[in-house]
């Protein structure tokens, strides 16, 4: 009879647990954001963010075109609710891009002068002299990159392989219609632009001319399949060889250079860019 007693009351005590628990949660509201949603930063002295890089879902860090030879880094440890002015630079270049290789490692790249590189999230940031004009990077591991300058006599690709130390012109280098972009898919293969089309199957060390093709960005998911737009968004299942042009939604098929992608795989694909002459289309 005792212990029927004792447990009866652990019933109803477990009983009551639940009902608070019940009247608790239906109090509760999450209070996180949904949906898309402004965020904002601090002075920047009307600079404007060229790019940005996420180490995670947390942390992050943008960098600003210059005005008045300011530029900035910034950094968000919350997913970009705050940034916050993580390193000034007083040069009359802004930074170009900025590119994390690993969780600790990120290169900020300005036009000229100068590469900033950290390996301990911004903490410090050590400058690595850059005596070529940079229009484009292309960074595969924290020793290789590639970087692209369309200044007349100088111009070509160049590429490193001990962290920007030193620099090694490689093809496509003096002369007319050098590049002016560059993308690497991995430490082999990759593609500028300079006048035409080039690709690469050596890591820069040799390029070859794909005819009639251009872009304004471009971005592979292997090997052999991609994606590129200039005009219209076209399609490649052979590495670049060739090009089928993609059916795209009737408001237009005129896209800006702004355009760029984010692949999640072969068969889904983001796009977000502008029309030359309309608004701005999300595919």
């Amino acid at each position: 009879m005792k212990t029927q007693k004792i447990f009866s009351r652990i019933l109803d005590v477990l009983i009551l647990l639940v009902f608070m628990l019940f009247f608790a949660s239906a109090g509760f509201q999450d209070k996180s954001t949904s949906g898309w949603y402004q965020q904002f930063f601090p002075n920047l002295n009307g600079n404007t963010i060229q790019d940005n890089t996420f180490l995670d879902s947390l942390t992050g860090f943008a960098v600003t075109t210059t005005t008045s030879s300011l530029s900035y880094i910034l950094k968000t440890t919350n997913g970009g609710d705050n940034w916050i002015i993580n390193y000034t630079s007083n040069t009359t270049w802004g930074f170009r891009r900025i590119i994390s290789i690993d969780s600790n490692t990120i290169f900020a790249v300005r036009s000229y002068t100068e590469i900033l590189k950290t390996t301990n999230k911004g903490s410090t940031w050590e400058i690595i002299p850059l005596n070529i004009f940079c229009d484009d990077i292309s960074i595969l591991n924290k020793d290789t990159m590639l970087v692209v300058s369309s200044s007349g006599f100088d111009g070509g690709v160049y590429r490193t392989t001990n962290g920007g130390y030193n620099w090694q012109a490689m093809g496509q280098t003096g002369g007319s219609g050098q590049p002016s972009t560059i993308y690497m898919y991995n430490i082999d293969m990759g593609f500028c632009l300079g006048g035409q089309m080039r690709k690469t199957t050596n890591g820069g060390v040799n390029w070859f001319a794909i005819i009639g093709e251009t872009y304004t960005s471009i971005m592979f998911v292997d090997s052999l399949t991609g994606w590129k737009v200039t005009d219209s968004i076209k399609k490649t299942t052979n590495g670049g060889i060739n090009w089928v042009t993609q059916k795209t939604p009737i408001f237009s098929s005129y896209f800006s250079n702004n355009t760029s992608f984010s692949i999640l795989n072969k068969d889904t694909v983001w796009m977000v860019g502008a029309e030359k002459y309309g608004r701005p289309p999300v595919i």
